[in-house]
């Protein structure tokens, strides 16, 4: 169920969705200057979708209240690659995770694949060293068994910068 507000907070539209699958999931730039907020986008594969135009059996929302409520932004953040120190990465691109047929996995023939982009992110020049030992090491020696690959997470903090809002995992990361 997703609604949708006018300006006083009253609900104008309702759309119901059927057997839905996320398909792909954007996560913004970080970077530590952003004071922009954030938002994550969502795609959705619905089997199907009712749109209930002025529902009589909502109640109106406080808009005033979301108004007062602290927005999350994108510089704070934490990126950590297990065995690189954190404070080497200044910001990170934006990027998509994407399900690949998800109608075979509403059938249940089969998972869907998950398509994971390549991550850009950045780093400081007085930090950079630790990713270029392993970027010599990974690339130009050719130490890159799947044993060399990393772990990592994306952590997205309140604006304290003391509790975590999301994470995301990362598995088999590489360098190129």
């Amino acid at each position: 169920l997703l609604s949708r507000f006018d300006r006083t907070g009253k609900v104008i539209a309702q759309y119901h969705y059927v057997d839905a699958l996320i398909t792909e999931t954007t996560i913004p730039k970080f970077t530590a200057k952003s004071k922009v907020p954030g938002q994550i986008r969502l795609k959705l594969n619905a089997a199907s979708m009712t749109v209930v135009s002025n529902p009589s059996n909502t109640a109106p929302v406080d808009l005033r209240a979301l108004r007062r409520q602290k927005k999350w932004l994108p510089c704070n953040f934490s990126f950590d690659i297990y065995g690189i120190p954190a404070t080497a990465i200044a910001g990170m691109d934006s990027f998509t995770i994407r399900k690949r047929d998800p109608y075979r996995q509403r059938q249940g023939t089969e998972p869907a694949a998950v398509e994971m982009p390549n991550l850009k992110f950045s780093s400081n020049e007085g930090t950079a060293q630790p990713f270029l030992d392993y970027f010599e090491d990974f690339v130009i020696v050719g130490n890159n068994e799947e044993d060399k690959e990393k772990s990592g997470s994306l952590v997205f903090l309140n604006p304290a910068r003391d509790k975590e809002l999301l994470r995301v995992n990362f598995f088999n990361l590489g360098i190129f």
